[in-house]
């Protein structure tokens, strides 16, 4: 095939890029010679767009009025919009909410997908296997492998063949600094709206510990929005370590933190983005996880990351809704520093061993007292 070849986003969440960056890449040693072309709605499309221009193998963008047309004006215009490029395959995403009949009536010749609605199936040309696609805890491996065996890759073993499936920079400049012990990149943050994350104390004693106990280059990851934590932790470890090597990375560019994770000898973090990026680049994992389903257990992928996840003692999990019966917080509330219960419940010690355990296997056996 040596057209044009559509993509399908339809979210701008770093985790979600990250995974499906690994589709993009199947697609390229799938079809080299063809144009990939990445379509998103405009509200997504500048996030997207500069994740996939800075780490991706895609082409070109395709810039959507929207994703599900609601009047028969919306739905014409979208149609001029897939005509214009002369598609002859389209791959959706699963939670994709594009109607599909529309690019079977643009005349897209391959299209492929998974849908839960039986007749938006029936538009599909290739149907990306997913058995138990109703499991709540349906991990995005099986997705891709899914997505694999619809499109003929009959080389597909498994996501951990496939690393790296981030597009790194070449060159820079490098985030650590210079210090006898080694690299760990730190994410303490996560998605606002959703609280999975650790609690800051503790990531702060961590960081402390790596300071003393590893004489580690610690680097703070993180958007915009998370300097304040990250700056909180660097103001506690400096005030009992005041030449602790610790610095804060946040609101840098998404290739940026993509190439210190990559750098890195250790990621510590909360399941997010930056921890998606670790396993894209096959750094070493110790996450911290919980009150959420567990779709992106690093884990699962490959047995040197190591997961403390809270889940199957969440009461979301054990009543099966998305409400919990404790009342633990929702949202990441900054000023009362809450956090869900299950995730509280990880113990500090634990991960502590965990991370001594991963250092001590990655060429750093000897450590200060």
């Amino acid at each position: 095939m040596t057209g044009n070849l559509c993509i399908f986003s339809s979210s701008d969440d770093l985790g979600v890029m990250v995974v499906r960056n690994l589709l993009i890449k199947l697609l390229r040693h799938r079809y080299p010679r063809t144009r990939l072309i990445l379509a998103a709605e405009a509200a997504v499309m500048e996030r997207v767009a500069d994740f996939h221009r800075r780490l991706s193998w895609i082409d070109d963008f395709a810039q959507l009025d929207t994703e599900r047309p609601q009047t028969a004006q919306q739905e014409a215009s979208l149609k001029r919009q897939l005509a214009a490029w002369d598609f002859e395959m389209i791959v959706f995403g699963p939670e994709c909410k594009f109607p599909y009949r529309i690019a079977q009536d643009c005349g897209i010749p391959r299209r492929v997908g998974f849908s839960a609605d039986a007749r938006q199936r029936g538009f599909l040309t290739h149907l990306a296997p997913l058995r138990d696609a109703q499991d709540r805890d349906l991990h995005w491996s099986a997705v891709i492998a899914a997505y694999a065996e619809a499109l003929g890759m009959r080389d597909f073993e498994s996501v951990a063949g496939q690393i790296p499936f981030l597009r790194l920079p070449q060159g820079g400049g490098d985030p650590f600094a210079q210090a006898p012990g080694p690299r760990v990149a730190v994410h303490v943050g996560g998605n606002a709206e959703w609280n999975r994350r650790w609690p800051l104390e503790k990531f702060a004693r961590l960081c402390l510990r790596l300071a003393l106990h590893w004489q580690a280059s610690i680097v703070l990851l993180g958007g915009k929005g998370e300097a304040f934590e990250n700056q909180s932790i660097i103001s506690q470890v400096r005030d009992q370590r005041p030449s602790a090597a610790i610095r804060d990375l946040s609101g840098c560019p998404v290739d940026a933190t993509a190439d210190c994770i990559a750098r890195a000898d250790l990621f510590v973090g909360n399941d997010s983005g930056p921890m998606n990026m670790a396993v894209a680049v096959g750094t070493p994992i110790v996450a911290l996880r919980g009150a959420d389903a567990e779709n992106f257990r690093p884990d699962l992928v490959d047995r040197q990351h190591v997961v403390f996840s809270g889940w199957r003692n969440c009461s979301r999990y054990l009543n099966g809704s998305n409400t919990c019966d404790l009342g633990c917080p929702v949202a990441y509330d900054r000023s009362k520093q809450e956090y869900p219960k299950c995730m509280e419940r990880i113990s500090f010690q634990s991960v502590w061993k965990a991370v001594e355990e991963r250092l001590e296997t990655a060429a750093y056996p000897l450590r200060s007292s």
